[in-house]
């Protein structure tokens, strides 16, 4: 079997199923019922929440975290707005007690911002967002360094779709085998910071122009050899903004980076050398069985 075969079967294998997304439909759907009932004061399942993030942009691996912005009326942000990091603190926690009608084990995050919640093996996060114009989102950022960002959230979405079209959808599949990767070698990247980094390693490359999964081998070569370049004191912008975006653990990072680059290197080598299944294994090393139960 080809390596190009064996990266298109494991790309298969990192799609969202159809059982999954009817149960995205049915969470999305029940959350639009409680914002626009609670703060809307109508019944209506079909506005005032957007899908964003890597579901959006294509780059989920299975669906293991999918995040949607809410909407709320202009009169929550007048209430909320100029208590600065109180206010987004408890606008927060006043869309939690809402959604936990409903959703009982709904919880804030880590970072403050958002309420998350878990339905049939997914999580799902929802960021509270006013709307300040057509494109514009004001949200909490409660533990940086303003209570409160103005972004247009989705303009990530339309620049990563651009170029994914532009790379005829190697980044976007590229960018979900990393995720995968990541998880693997317990690099601790965010996804919003491996789409990043995909996003700007296939900026000028020209093997990303190629359709199909011919050089994905030498994709994997490159692009840890990429970051290794950037160095642990480089940082990426989220696609589409100024917002930077950095590792938790850089110098962690560039270890696991030599050691699947240098892994990387001998699957090619061994591959070229008429060795396919000893250059498998060296992609499992990378993958876990995943990559050879397909």
């Amino acid at each position: 079997m080809s390596t190009s075969k064996w990266f298109s079967d494991f790309n298969k294998s990192l799609n969202i199923n159809e059982l999954e997304k009817i149960i995205i439909e049915k969470v999305q759907k029940e959350i639009s019922e409680i914002i626009n009932f609670e703060y809307w004061n109508k019944k209506s399942n079909n506005s005032n929440t957007k899908l964003i993030g890597s579901f959006a942009q294509g780059t989920s691996i299975k669906a293991s975290e999918i995040e949607f912005l809410v909407v709320l009326p202009e009169y929550m942000y007048k209430r909320y707005y100029i208590l600065g990091k109180t206010g987004a603190k408890l606008l927060v926690e006043d869309v939690l007690v809402k959604i936990k009608k409903t959703f009982l084990n709904a919880r804030i995050s880590k970072d403050l911002n958002k309420v998350l919640i878990e339905d049939n093996g997914i999580r799902f996060t929802i960021l509270p967002t006013f709307l300040e114009d057509e494109k514009t989102y004001i949200y909490p950022d409660i533990i940086g360094n303003f209570p409160w960002v103005s972004q247009d959230i989705e303009r990530s979405i339309l620049v990563i779709n651009k170029r994914n079209k532009e790379m005829k959808n190697n980044l976007n599949n590229f960018a979900k085998m990393i995720k995968v990767w990541n998880d693997r070698n317990n690099a601790l990247l965010s996804e919003i910071l491996i789409d990043s980094m995909v996003y700007e390693f296939f900026e000028n490359y020209t093997f990303g122009k190629i359709e199909g999964f011919t050089y994905y081998d030498i994709y994997h070569a490159d692009f840890f050899n990429y970051l290794l370049k950037c160095g642990p004191d480089y940082y990426w912008y989220i696609p589409g903004t100024t917002i930077p975006v950095k590792p938790r653990s850089p110098y962690l990072l560039q270890k696991i980076l030599k050691d699947s680059r240098d892994i990387s290197k001998k699957a090619i080598d061994l591959y070229l050398s008429e060795y396919p299944l000893l250059a498998r294994d060296e992609w499992i090393k990378l993958y876990g069985e995943n990559f050879i139960n397909l």
